[in-house]
């Protein structure tokens, strides 16, 4: 396990991959992954509790995400750092990074509040790799 509480050798599942503003005129690429085990998270910046969440922009990627903090085995954590600590990755994460947002579905009716949008389709599975985690 790395210092960051990821498991070396280990399978994670990509569940969403979104850009969301970080200060004014930035924007950070986070993806939203899951320990299958249900345990061990990230404890690195954008992980629960971490004080990227605090921030006046943490607050609004909170509710753009609908992120709830819990011991569940997902967790967000930003692209960088993703490349940082994984050393192989299904081939359409770059492109799915990369890419605008899906378009929102047409407006509904006033009194309905509005649908987050769909999260972004996920990319087959690679054949394992040599030394890959």
């Amino acid at each position: 396990m790395t210092d960051a509480n990821i498991l070396v050798n280990h399978a994670y599942t990509l569940l969403e991959a979104r850009e969301v503003p970080e200060g004014v005129g930035e924007k950070v690429k986070l993806l939203k992954l899951r320990n299958p085990w249900g345990m061990r998270e990230w404890s690195g910046p954008w992980s629960d509790g971490s004080d990227e969440w605090k921030t006046k922009a943490g607050q609004k990627a909170k509710a753009d995400l609908q992120y709830v903090e819990a011991d569940d085995g997902t967790f967000y954590i930003s692209w960088d750092d993703f490349q940082a600590c994984f050393n192989s990755l299904p081939r359409r994460v770059p492109r799915l990074l990369s890419r605008p947002p899906p378009a929102l579905p047409p407006s509904s009716p006033a009194h309905s509040p509005p649908r987050p949008p769909s999260p972004l389709p996920l990319a087959p599975p690679l054949p394992s790799l040599p030394g890959a985690l």
